[in-house]
């Protein structure tokens, strides 16, 4: 399987997702602009969010549940454009 862009990526532009190598993506959206806007987010967050999802993989049975917890919310609060957890 190819790997997928490397981070970070954000969101730049109008409509468009970005990382240092280049433009990732442009986004469209039947259903408003603020659904594009959080297609978009979501989208520039993804490379952070499997980062955070592979932190918590690697993480030995009984590791502070705190700091995973601590990682899984700042990822979602990352792509929902909120302050982190």
């Amino acid at each position: 399987m190819t790997a997928h862009t490397p981070g970070p990526w954000e969101v730049a532009g109008h409509r468009q997702v970005t990382s240092p190598a280049g433009i990732i993506c442009e986004v469209f959206s039947h259903m408003g602009i603020a659904e594009a806007d959080a297609n978009e987010r979501l989208i520039a967050v993804a490379p952070d969010l499997l980062a955070a999802l592979e932190w918590i993989a690697k993480q030995p049975h009984g590791y502070m549940y705190s700091e995973i917890r601590g990682a899984a919310c700042n990822a979602i609060a990352k792509a929902l454009s909120r302050e982190s957890a």
